[in-house]
């Protein structure tokens, strides 16, 4: 209690001197002002100021702030204060301004994997195929033919080097293909039911291979599920 009623003592006298400095900036002020007023209204008749004008100026008392200033001291602290404030603030916000710019980089090496594998899957398999590894005899002659072979070298493609890749950690060992040539099929087929929630465990990095490689487009329904179709290279707008 006697701490408390120190520091309101403390406080007044403060206060008190701060009242008295800024009592005795505003007198030395206003004298300042008048000087400098009379030397104008003096200068205006006579371009040259006389030696006793001078002297009379200069016998006036010049004012010194006190080593001690309580307003400098104060402006000061108040100072300080606002810039620690101001410096907080901008740390934090950089903080959070790090952490997004963390997670997008992040993002993005995640898409440079994706891509790079996806790039070296499809040159071996040009590869492969021009070594012959495509067993293709006999040429197409037909449409149906021909998505005939396409379809079987799509099926060895994933076999061989697709499935294969995309397993993770927590599915080591098991195959994969089933479940990712029928997502192909049902996206080659253009089902209208095929969902996002189709691609579980394994094929989730079929999904974000696919969507990163802009190979699909994915629509939400009136209940909010995602839906999922092939691009349509036919259109005209993608030439």
């Amino acid at each position: 209690m006697e701490d408390d009623e120190a520091v309101e003592d403390l406080l007044e006298v403060y206060i008190k001197s701060l009242e008295e400095q800024v009592e005795t900036k505003k007198y030395f002020l206003k004298q300042a002002k008048e000087a400098i007023n009379t030397l104008e209204k003096s200068s205006r008749s006579r371009k040259i100021i006389s030696d006793e004008e001078w002297q009379r100026f200069l016998k006036k008392p010049m004012y010194f702030p006190e080593r001690s200033d309580p307003i400098g001291l104060s402006l000061a602290s108040v100072g300080l204060r606002t810039r620690r404030d101001t410096s907080f603030e901008w740390i934090k916000y950089m903080e959070n301004h790090l952490k997004a710019m963390e997670e997008i980089i992040q993002y993005q090496k995640n898409a440079n994997h994706d891509i790079t594998v996806l790039t070296a899957l499809l040159e071996q398999g040009i590869d492969k195929s021009k070594q012959g590894s495509f067993d293709a005899e006999v040429y197409p002659t037909t449409p149906k033919m021909e998505n005939q072979q396409l379809l079987l070298q799509t099926e060895q493609f994933i076999r061989t080097y697709l499935s294969v890749d995309m397993v993770n950690a927590e599915d080591v060992g098991t195959d994969i293909y089933d479940e990712v040539m029928a997502l192909i099929k049902r996206l080659i087929n253009y089902d209208k039911t095929l969902k996002v929630t189709d691609f579980h465990h394994g094929s989730r990095s079929l999904y974000r291979l696919l969507l990163r490689s802009n190979l699909i487009e994915v629509e939400s329904d009136e209940k909010g599920e995602k839906h999922i179709k092939l691009l349509d290279f036919r259109k005209s707008d993608l030439l």
